[in-house]
Formats: structure tokens, C-alpha cells, sequence
């Protein structure tokens, strides 16, 4: 090492410029590590709405079939008082036909907290019939303003003369 680098060399070492490299080096390792651990944040974030969503929808579809495939619990809950049904029916005892009876009695807005506490939803739930083309015939419970922010499932079942879809949703 000749004379001139040696000066160099040691006016380097007393400035300190290997040390900001060092700190550089340093900063960069915090940054990236920062970076990475909010990505893994975000990501666990999202996957966790994924799965809210997706557990949420897997209990609307068994709630939807349970209405439109059974005749419920008792089979006759429509005649007797319904705080003593163990879970809802909508089908005609020994058909697969809709009972209008269960139907009427079911959408009867004075029913709403009951029904409410025996389907044990944490948020607001609704049930739309509706005919083929989409209009509401009974409805219960509060429909959200934007379709978007609810979640929903659809089950098809007919009465005695057409084709009905029954939606049943969530919101928050």
C-alpha cells in the first residue's frame, strides 16, 4: 500500500464513511423487513375476511336448505307455538311443494326476533320469496341498503303453480 492510499485510507476510517455504509446496510435490512412483515399484516388480514366471508356463506346455504328442503321441526310448528319449534320448515308435509300456511306464518314480521334467536346470527339477517323473475313476495327481516355489503345465498323450491327462489342474506 503505497503512502498516498495510507493517508486515504485513514482519512476514511476517521471520517466514518464505512460506518454510514455499515448504516446503510443496516437501514436497508429494517426496511425490507418492515416491508415484509406488514405484507404478511395485510395478507392474514384479508385472508381472514376470506374465510369470515366463506364460513358465512357455507351457514346461509344450510339455513336456506333446511327451510325450503324440510318441513321443519316440529312437523306441524305452524300449529302450535313457535318458540317451541327446534328449526324452521317451509315444505308441505310429504310433498316437495311449499306450504303456504308455513309460509305465511314464517313471514309474519311479529316473527322476527324469534326466528332471529333460533338461527343465532351474529348480524342482521333477511329472508326474501321471490317468484321466477326476481319480485319479492314475502320478505322479513331488514334488506340492506346496498347489495354489495351483505351475503347472501339462493335456494330453489316451487309452489303449487310456479318456480320460487328463496334468498336468504346477512349483513352488518
Amino acid at each position: 500500500m503505497g503512502p498516498l492510499r495510507k493517508k486515504f485510507y485513514v482519512l476514511l476510517m476517521k471520517k466514518g464513511y464505512l460506518q454510514i455504509d455499515f448504516l446503510f446496510v443496516i437501514l436497508g435490512f429494517f426496511l425490507l423487513f418492515s416491508f415484509t412483515y406488514f405484507q404478511y399484516l395485510d395478507r392474514s388480514d384479508q385472508y381472514y375476511e376470506y374465510q369470515e366471508a366463506k364460513e358465512k356463506k357455507i351457514q346461509l346455504a344450510y339455513i336456506c336448505d333446511l327451510l325450503v328442503s324440510t318441513s321443519g321441526e316440529p312437523k306441524n310448528w305452524e300449529d302450535g307455538m313457535l318458540s317451541d319449534t327446534v328449526f324452521f320448515g317451509l315444505k308441505q308435509q310429504n310433498s316437495s311443494l311449499l306450504d303456504i300456511n308455513k309460509t305465511s306464518i314464517f313471514f309474519n314480521d311479529s316473527n322476527y326476533l324469534l326466528i332471529y334467536s333460533k338461527i343465532n346470527f351474529s348480524s342482521i339477517f333477511y329472508v326474501n320469496l321471490k317468484n321466477s323473475s326476481g319480485g319479492i313476495l314475502e320478505s322479513i327481516g331488514e334488506n340492506p341498503i346496498d347489495p354489495s355489503l351483505s351475503t347472501y345465498e339462493f335456494c330453489f323450491t316451487q309452489n303449487d303453480s310456479s318456480l320460487i327462489i328463496l334468498e336468504v342474506g346477512m349483513w352488518e
